[in-house]
C-alpha cells in the first residue's frame, strides 16, 4: 500500500489524513496504513459523501491527555509535549459548497477550547491569496473570510517550502491552488525550535502531502 510505505519512510509522530470518505475508522484500517503496532487514533465522519478526518499518532512519543474533540468539518486532539507542555492539534476538511462555508468558519469557536497553543491543519477547500491559485482570478468573499479568521485566532501562516502550490488538477492547462495549510499561534510555536512547513512529492493524490516538521521540544 502506498500509503502506508510512504509513511513508513517518513516515520511521522502524528499523521492527518483528510477525505477518508469513511463514517468509521477502526483497527484493520489503521493497521493497514500505519506500520507500528504502537498506535491510537480519533476520527471524525464524512459528511454527505464526502470529507471525513483521521488523526493518527505513534503512542511511544505522543501523550493524548483528554478526549478528543469531534466537529462537523474538524477533529481535535489535546497532546502532553516531552516538558509538561499541553497543546491542541485540530485536523480540518474544509466544505467544498460555498453554501456550508458559514458553518465551516464557525472553527474559529475551537479556538475557544484550544487557547493559546494551537495548531490546526489541512485542507481548507479555499485559497488566502490571489497569488494561492494559478489562474489569476480576483480576491473573493470566502478568501477574505479566511484572512479574518486568521488574524481573528491570532493565528500564523508560515511560508511553504519546496512548492508554491498544493493541488492541480492535472489537465494540460492544470489549475493550481495552495488550499492546504498549517496554521499555529504564537505561543504554540514558542513551545518548538525551527518549526518548517514542506510541501513533498505527490504520491498518490490529487493534492500533496505537507509537513510540518518540528524538533524537539524546547
Amino acid at each position: 500500500m502506498i500509503l502506508k510505505e510512504q509513511l513508513m519512510r517518513l516515520r511521522p509522530d502524528i499523521v492527518i489524513l483528510q477525505e477518508t470518505k469513511k463514517e468509521v475508522i477502526g483497527r484493520r484500517l489503521v493497521a493497514r496504513v500505519w506500520g507500528s503496532r504502537f498506535r491510537d487514533w480519533v476520527c471524525a465522519p464524512l459528511t454527505g459523501r464526502s470529507g471525513g478526518i483521521a488523526i493518527i499518532w505513534n503512542t511511544r512519543d505522543i501523550s493524548v491527555v483528554s478526549d478528543s474533540e469531534i466537529g462537523e468539518f474538524s477533529a481535535s486532539i489535546k497532546i502532553r509535549g516531552n516538558s509538561g507542555v499541553d497543546w491542541w492539534l485540530s485536523g480540518i476538511y474544509g466544505p467544498c459548497w460555498p453554501r456550508e462555508r458559514s458553518r465551516f468558519w464557525e472553527l474559529a469557536g475551537l479556538y475557544g477550547l484550544c487557547g493559546v497553543k494551537w495548531c490546526i491543519g489541512g485542507d481548507f477547500n479555499i485559497v488566502r491569496y490571489v497569488a494561492e491559485k494559478s489562474n489569476g482570478s480576483g480576491m473573493t468573499n470566502s478568501m477574505r473570510v479566511f484572512i479574518n479568521f486568521i488574524s481573528d485566532t491570532n493565528l500564523r501562516d508560515p511560508r511553504l517550502l519546496n512548492a508554491s502550490f498544493t493541488w492541480s488538477n492535472f489537465r494540460e492547462n492544470a489549475l493550481c491552488r495552495r488550499p492546504d495549510h498549517f496554521l499555529f499561534t504564537g505561543r504554540w510555536e514558542d513551545c518548538f525550535f525551527n518549526v518548517r512547513q514542506k510541501a513533498l512529492v505527490w504520491v498518490i493524490s490529487d493534492h500533496c502531502p505537507i509537513e510540518l516538521d518540528t524538533s524537539k521540544l524546547k
